[in-house]
């Protein structure tokens, strides 16, 4: 039985074309399903040519023993469910150090712009009107193997075959208990590649000398956790509020920051490296993402596919990962945005399917479609498509375009960095 499909798609112009997906599961069933439609049909020869040579078997093998294409030489690894990201561990060796790279900047950016800080001030009286604002329910996830509540950016989430959420705590690479590196006053990890904080220093005085070592840090296994509405102390079920600013003082009136949509042009040529190049592209954006949600902040996260086709067509497609009160699925992200099988797989047969059923599939090229790079044209496809389906919490047209905010790829650590701090600087400007 054919899945019941859940996207939108709108024709901006005879040219230019958007589809929208809610869920990314809601836009792997749609290329599911349009893929069987596409090879079962009669007619649509260009779109199966062009599936033929980008999509099938015979393409994973002529291609499989270049690592710099799919990351991986062993084709199980392309086509199996990614639900992990191919590259984690380097992930989360780079945003440690990512994280301590973007510290200094971070000093000078939000914080000081009073008209939008994050942090608010606990003076003045406080309006229960304004907290009940955006009340959202308040969740925690407990772990029965470790017995204990555990850090929701440590947690992520799948559809099961029945429709079931299913929460679970992601696999953590244990560290070793390492010696350290005195710089200056600092204490560097080689292994990490990080400074490392004060307490997770042990000193060991042997008489003769003084060493500093990292502790170390216990891995934790891949494993099921559950979802658990918060108790408060008088026994009652918690809610908070995304209204931040729920003090009213009378110096200053502050006003809420509007909702952000973060999306990632994730578009990439054939010239991309999957293992040097591609892993950095989801970087910036994660950061961002992480600073947003810890501020609490009201933010989407969109994974977007720009692409021209013959003919000056063009067609876009946005699939949301992280919705307003969602926690942050780092490697949902991750996968959808710089994983090289899902894009060279997943994202190949995403683009056959939805030319074909946008009316565009006679107008794909031999090597599918060109990338769309141009961040002003993502962001304007999308602000146009908000519009037609009246989803935006402003009318404000200067605040509706500042807080829609595309990360531009990224093929390496420095601009990785620059494109934090250029989103950072953006964010500051809305008002």
């Amino acid at each position: 039985m054919a899945k019941n499909l859940i996207y939108n798609k709108v024709a901006l112009t005879p040219n230019k074309t958007v589809m929208y997906f809610d869920k990314i599961y809601d836009y792997y069933d749609f290329i599911e399903e349009k893929e069987k439609e596409l090879l079962n049909s009669v007619g649509n020869a260009n779109a199966k040519r062009v599936y033929e040579g980008n999509a099938t078997s015979n393409y994973i093998n002529s291609n499989i023993r270049k690592r710099s294409w799919f990351g991986t030489t062993d084709p199980s690894m392309v086509t199996k469910k990614l639900d992990e990201y191919l590259f984690s561990d380097e992930l989360n060796r780079f945003l440690t150090s990512f994280r301590n790279d973007t510290s200094t900047f971070d000093k000078v950016d939000l914080d000081q712009k009073k008209k939008i800080l994050f942090t608010s001030r606990e003076i003045g009286i406080f309006s229960f009107d304004l907290a009940s604002l955006g009340l959202v329910r308040v969740y925690e996830y407990f772990s029965y193997q470790l017995d204990r509540i555990v850090d929701s950016y440590n947690v992520r989430s799948y559809k099961n075959a029945s429709g079931d959420l299913i929460f679970y705590h992601i696999e953590v690479v244990g560290i070793p208990r390492h010696e350290l590196e005195r710089r200056g006053k600092k204490y560097y990890s080689e292994l990490l590649d990080a400074f490392i904080d004060e307490d997770k220093i042990e000193v060991v005085d042997d008489g003769t000398k003084i060493v500093h070592y990292h502790i170390g840090k216990e891995g934790i296994k891949k494993h099921d956790v559950e979802r658990r509405q918060v108790i408060d102390k008088n026994g009652k079920k918690k809610f908070a509020s995304t209204f931040k600013k729920s003090f009213i003082y009378i110096e200053k009136v502050d006003t809420k920051l509007p909702r952000i949509d973060l999306i990632i042009n994730s578009a990439y040529s054939s010239d991309v490296n999957a293992t040097t190049q591609m892993i950095w592209g989801s970087m910036a954006a994660i950061t961002i993402a992480e600073k947003l949600a810890k501020s609490n902040v009201n933010f989407r996260v969109f994974v977007s596919y720009g692409k021209e086709l013959n003919n000056n067509k063009k067609l876009f497609r946005y699939i949301k990962v992280k919705d307003t009160n969602e926690p942050l699925n780092i490697n949902g992200l991750a996968v959808m945005a710089s994983d090289p099988r899902e894009y060279r797989l997943s994202q190949f047969k995403g683009t056959i399917v939805a030319a074909v059923d946008a009316g565009m599939g006679d107008n794909l090229l031999g090597g599918i479609a060109r990338p769309i790079r141009d961040s002003n044209e993502v962001k304007q496809a999308f602000i146009d498509y908000l519009k037609s389906q009246k989803d935006y919490d402003t009318n404000d047209a200067q605040v509706l375009t500042n807080s829609k905010i595309v990360f531009s790829p990224s093929l390496d650590r420095a601009s990785a960095v620059q494109e934090y701090r250029n989103v950072i600087t953006q964010i500051s400007r809305i008002n």
